[in-house]
């Protein structure tokens, strides 16, 4: 499937990002060793092992919440060790299990060797549901629902009141209004008749040239990408506005589920796609 794309719509953020330059996983799970050079834009892993991998991405970037771990997936030698470029400095980090192999504990260091696992902590500390478009998911992704969500507050649970204080504020709802209304809709198939749009209502439709249209299901999985996307546009825009500490994360992007395999077409998409920050894509 060959798209057209808006690579412009992704990519005007200049927030600095972090980039996983090297990843190196010993012991996890059912997985023994892992060790790859990434590139700063888009990675294509072809692995039966995914999981553990994802799960290892999780921790590495501290992902909230924190990912309750199987006690079969640690063992006494677990180790992820990772070289990060984070706003322009390199962090090495080394995550190891804790005493009792309950958990992983996570510590940093600076290229001369000091410790500054406090600062990379703080560095990587978002908000949950920035924390929940880390990781996307081809057939189950959580971004459809979330800029709705906020244009119905009511609907935002006692536990999210964390995003209630962000998204009930006026900067917050004027850039909410702004954004969706100068939101283009982006293509999804070939040619571009079918375009994911995001409404003024902050839900998300599919528009076609015609009147009656079905999705294929690579269709539907990179309808849920675009609107992955938009939504951590959202985001990267109120943060630019807020100004507080603030560093995009990459994107870990599952293409497969246990029922269905990924398509050339979601992978060619993800290749061709500038997002503005690295993606680490699974297959199997």
């Amino acid at each position: 499937m060959s798209l057209s794309l808006c690579k412009e719509s992704y990519t005007s953020s200049a927030l600095p990002k972090a980039i996983i330059t090297h990843l190196t996983i010993v012991r996890l799970g059912k997985l023994s060793c892992f060790e790859s050079s990434l590139d700063s834009c888009v990675n294509i892993l072809k692995t039966e092992f995914s999981e553990e991998i994802i799960l290892a991405l999780t921790v590495l970037l501290n992902v909230t919440p924190k990912p309750i771990l199987p006690t079969a997936f640690i063992h006494d030698s677990t180790l992820i060790l990772a070289d990060i470029l984070c706003s322009n400095e390199q962090y090495t980090v080394k995550i190891m299990p804790d005493t009792d192999k309950k958990e992983l504990v996570t510590a940093a260091f600076d290229r001369y060797g000091n410790d500054v696992t406090r600062k990379y902590l703080y560095e990587m500390s978002h908000c949950a549901d920035e924390d929940k478009l880390v990781l996307f998911d081809a057939e189950n992704s959580v971004a459809k629902d979330l800029i709705y969500g906020y244009y119905n507050r009511d609907t935002l649970t006692r536990s999210e009141n964390h995003i209630k204080k962000a998204v009930n504020t006026q900067a917050f709802r004027l850039w909410l209004r702004e954004f969706a209304q100068s939101s283009p809709p982006e293509p999804i198939s070939r040619g571009g008749n079918l375009r994911a749009a995001l409404n003024t209502d902050g839900s998300f439709s599919v528009i076609s040239d015609s009147n009656h249209f079905d999705l294929s299901e690579q269709e539907k999985a990179i309808f849920n990408y675009v609107c992955h996307l938009k939504a951590l546009s959202l985001w990267d825009g109120f943060e630019e506005i807020r100004n507080f500490h603030y560093i995009k994360k990459p994107i870990i992007a599952r293409l497969f589920t246990p029922n269905r395999e990924k398509t050339n077409s979601e992978e060619e998409f993800i290749e061709k796609t500038n997002v503005g920050r690295q993606v680490i894509a699974f297959t199997k």
